[in-house]
């Protein structure tokens, strides 16, 4: 079966990297029936000059230029510009492997689905490492595996699930949803949980084209952006989400609440230097975390750091749990 696909690409201030990223989607050639949105999304530095330059020399690449709208405004109005079968999105710092893509595209095709989820490489420091989706063999999934994804992956935000880049997507079902442009933080999550759950098929493809750059000057490493109340307000309308629709999404939201709760004992010790302000204001989000989350605790959703504190609430010991939050927070 024969298909083509838009790519979608957001630029903001992206001069760093963006050559290389436009580069990398370039070498797809005659592999496939493609074409290249760049949505330059009102950048101050070169960026914008240099998505001139790509769609002066290729046909294939077509340029949008806004005032800035942020991310969610980028990707709706790259949404509404593409005319492929397809539609993927890819972040300014990331990059792909061409012939990779080609072939993973081929058999998503072949599948005969409208959403398809990839695994992706994940670089730190010049070394990549393979991020599988650990859902099992590539494959078309059932109704009960796809709502077992929704619900246990991608809600969750497990190994990127959320994220929308590197997935594939019909023109059609994207075009029925849009990216909340409320939210800063995590607004690709809310934009696959609703493409899981209108969809009819998804399919799973262990198999990597997309390359994720751990990137500290990106959004996800901004701390204006990566706030505790960013954080919040994805998690209130995840769970609103949830509500409207009927679909159990408690595990995902006790998940996401962890790394809220691990940010907000930070804010409170930066807040309160020392002293008896700093032990109550610690205490009092330590006795706010409710008891059905904490039956469900791993480490690994706090982070490392708060391994002990894990452990010693699941198995009942609280206040010696606040004694290790106390010293963990007392430097």
């Amino acid at each position: 079966m024969s298909a083509s696909i838009s790519i979608i690409l957001p630029v903001y201030n992206a001069e760093k990297y963006l050559r290389e990223c436009v580069d990398s989607v370039l070498k797809i050639g005659e592999r496939l029936d493609w074409e290249l949105v760049l949505v330059d999304d009102g950048s101050k530095d070169s960026s914008s000059a240099i998505c001139d330059e790509f769609a002066e020399v290729n046909s294939r690449v077509r340029v949008l230029h806004l005032e800035n709208g942020g991310v969610s405004k980028a990707r709706n109005v790259g949404i509404a510009a593409a005319t492929k079968d397809f539609v993927t999105f890819i972040d300014a710092d990331d990059w792909i492997d061409a012939d990779a893509f080609a072939c993973v595209f081929h058999e998503f095709v072949d599948f005969g689905c409208d959403l398809g989820f990839t695994s992706f490489v994940r670089v730190e420091n010049g070394r990549g490492k393979e991020q599988p989706i650990d859902f099992g063999k590539s494959r078309r999934l059932t109704d009960s595996e796809k709502m077992t994804l929704l619900q246990m992956r991608l809600a969750p935000g497990i190994r990127f699930m959320g994220s929308v880049w590197r997935n594939f997507y019909s023109r059609k079902l994207v075009s029925a949803l849009s990216f909340d442009k409320t939210l800063r933080f995590q607004e690709d999550v809310l934009f696959n949980i609703a493409a899981v759950y209108n969809v009819a098929n998804v399919a799973v493809l262990n198999k990597s084209f997309y390359y994720y750059r751990v990137n500290e000057d990106s959004a996800n490493f901004n701390e204006s952006t990566n706030s505790v109340q960013n954080r919040i307000a994805a998690w209130e309308r995840i769970a609103e989400w949830s509500n409207e629709y009927g679909v159990d999404l408690s595990f995902a939201l006790m998940r996401r609440h962890c790394p809220i709760y691990a940010r907000l004992f930070a804010n409170a010790s930066r807040e309160y230097p020392r002293g008896i302000k700093r032990i109550m204001a610690l205490w009092k989000i330590h006795r706010e975390i409710p008891r059905q989350e904490i039956r469900q605790w791993k480490p690994e959703y706090f982070g490392n750091s708060f391994l002990p504190y894990v452990l010693l609430r699941r198995i009942g010991l609280d206040l010696l749990g606040f004694v290790f939050l106390f010293f963990r927070f007392l430097f």
